[in-house]
């Protein structure tokens, strides 16, 4: 392989290198073509007719490019690059000749600039260009096994071991080259860094060696015509080199940029799908980090592998997204529900369903469970009046099943109800026509209670319920006032709906019995009587411990004190403070006050007289 140097004809000067196109990118495609013709040449005298016949369609092909205008050729070039038109003419001698020749020298133009190389001097064979741009062999020993490296100061591409093999400075090249004529450094083109990258220490010039002793070929009467020639040489190419050098760098740069931005474009392209597939952008961000780090471009193929993975990912948080959004939707009607509430009459208040039920209520349903429904408080005022109904309806059915519990656990100990309600208890099982569904309604007879019969039970001493949240008993009338007390904090917040049920049925026999013993009804008599009778109640434990001093509010809340306990022994503890009076009473009983003898006011009144 002979490296592009200048010659002598006549009187005109004419590089050598425009003569022969140019010699690397000559010695590539020759070693390529070789075994490709003789790969060719096996295949049709080993395979038959069927052989002959598609070397005729290859032969065909490459005669049909050939023959095509020159014009046409330039404007498909124009859509490719450099390598893939050197690609392009090794595949076989007649397109090699038709790209090679200083005609088509426009077709290189339209392939060199369609990558954004600039205009260069025109010195430099548009092939050679090409093969330096992007050429993948080294230009000494053919391999394309390791990586090129172009030098465009000296107008090579080789590997790294060719480079550091045939790169010297000026002071070497004497020893590296036999009869050197005396002008060939000037006749060479120099660098100023070697094959590794760095300057000399004396900053001496660094020599591409086959260059130097191709310019022994001069004759010596001639050297001075040549030095001068390829001094103009010399400069184009300078300015060709530095221009290349350019394109270089802004490719590398644009290399840095399509880096940095390949993720970014592959999650678009996840992003694509998935939005495809119904989720929203936002919810594509939950795609997985090993699926969106990977470099693996985003196919069918590859979409199938990782289709279950990231659909699961985006529908968790899809999921998240909605449940996050209908909270806030649920805490936006807390305004509501307060409004609400303070306008409702002391007497409605009592049964007023509370959170949870005014969540589920059909008018308040649509406000903040679809996954499109604004919180829009102008909107109020239009619906307040069927919002009220619903109110009604539900605060009904909440009465309807309080007093279905509490009837069936007082007739369970056998306490004397109204016909009435026993008939309804005896003839319906349920409440509701349908356990499974409530949307079909109240049982008809459970739907003919009317609110006087309804709170005339509910409004009873015997009305105690327990909270599901807490254990704490209470009338159920004040359930309210217990959930905005005791569990207001998390009432909005928690995913679970607080279910009231009454005592437990002995407690319940124990309240009747003592109700009874001081001659009150248990099912009409008043809170107010039985908190006049004053701390006068006795508690009777399973345990044998006997609390006294009890007042009638202290039996409806089903806990008393326990009375101060001594410091335990070491290691031993104490006991609880309260007595859950549900599990630990065994009888209660009233024990009034005992009046005062008229002899003890007697005895009395002489120390009185005294005093005064």
């Amino acid at each position: 392989m002979e490296p592009a140097t200048y010659t002598l004809a006549g009187s005109v000067k004419t590089p050598l290198a425009s003569q022969q196109a140019t010699s690397a990118s000559d010695f590539v495609g020759d070693e390529q073509e070789g075994s490709k013709d003789e790969a060719s040449k096996k295949r049709r005298t080993g395979g038959g007719g069927e052989g002959t016949a598609s070397a005729g369609e290859d032969k065909l092909r490459r005669l049909s490019f050939s023959t095509l205008p020159l014009d046409m050729v330039v404007q498909i070039c124009s859509f490719l690059d450099p390598e893939t038109v050197l690609a392009l003419a090794q595949t076989s001698k007649t397109i090699r000749s038709t790209l090679f020749r200083k005609a088509a020298a426009p077709v290189w133009t339209a392939a060199r600039r369609n990558v954004g190389v600039d205009d260069l001097t025109g010195e430099l064979p548009e092939p050679r260009i090409a093969f330096l741009l992007q050429g993948k062999v080294c230009q000494v020993c053919g391999s394309s096994a390791s990586y090129s490296f172009p030098r465009f100061d000296l107008q090579v591409r080789a590997c790294y071991p060719c480079l550091e093999a045939n790169v010297f400075p000026a002071s070497a090249i004497p020893e590296e080259v036999q009869d050197l004529h005396p002008l060939s450094l000037c006749c060479s083109l120099a660098a100023r860094h070697s094959a590794k990258g760095k300057m000399h220490r004396r900053r001496e010039l660094f020599y591409w060696k086959p260059e130097v002793v191709a310019t022994k070929a001069h004759p010596s009467g001639a050297a001075v015509d040549f030095q001068r020639s390829f001094e103009r040489y010399k400069a184009a190419a300078a300015a060709d080199a530095a221009k290349l050098v350019v394109h270089e760098e802004r490719l590398y740069q644009e290399k840095l940029v399509e880096e940095r931005e390949r993720p970014a474009k592959r999650f678009k392209q996840i992003q694509k799908r998935l939005i495809a597939a119904g989720f929203a952008e936002q919810d594509t961000l939950a795609v997985p980090t090993s699926v969106r780090n990977s470099s693996e471009p985003v196919t069918d193929e590859y979409w199938a592998q990782v289709h279950s993975q990231v659909l699961g990912a985006v529908q968790a948080q899809r999921d998240r997204r909605l449940q996050h959004a209908r909270s806030q939707r649920r805490d936006g009607l807390r305004a509501l529900y307060n409004l609400l509430y303070n306008a409702t009459s002391p007497a409605e208040q009592e049964f007023f369903p509370n959170v949870h039920a005014f969540l589920r209520l059909p008018s308040i349903e649509v406000l903040w469970q679809p996954e499109d429904a604004v919180i829009d408080t102008s909107s109020w005022a239009a619906l307040t009046p069927k919002i009220r109904l619903d109110i009604q309806r539900q605060a009904r059915i909440d009465k309807i099943r309080y007093f279905d519990q509490l009837a069936r656990a007082l007739l369970s100990i056998g306490i004397h109800l109204p016909a009435y309600i026993v008939n309804l208890i005896t003839a319906e099982p349920s409440v509701f026509v349908d356990d499974a569904d409530d949307s079909k309604g109240v049982a008809p007879l459970h739907d003919q209670l009317t609110d006087g019969q309804l709170l005339g039970l509910l409004h009873g001493p015997l009305a105690v319920f327990t909270c599901s949240f807490c254990g704490w008993s209470f009338p159920i009338r004040d359930h309210n006032a217990h959930l905005d007390m005791r569990h207001r904090p998390t009432t909005w917040s928690s995913q679970a709906d607080a279910k009231f049920q009454p005592v437990s049925s002995s407690y319940l026999g124990l309240l009747h019995q003592v109700i009874t013993s001081v001659g009150l009804d248990s099912l009409a008599a008043y809170a107010g009587d039985l908190e006049n009778l004053g701390p006068h109640f006795e508690v009777r434990m399973h345990g044998g411990e006997v609390i006294t001093g009890v007042h009638w509010a202290d039996l409806r809340k089903a806990f008393v004190r326990r009375p101060k306990q001594p410091r335990p022994a070491h290691g031993g503890k104490r006991k609880p403070p309260f007595f859950k009076l549900t599990y630990c009473a065994a009888a209660i009983t009233y024990r009034p006050p005992v009046p005062p003898s008229p002899v003890a006011n007697q005895l009395a009144s002489p120390a009185d007289e005294t005093k005064k």
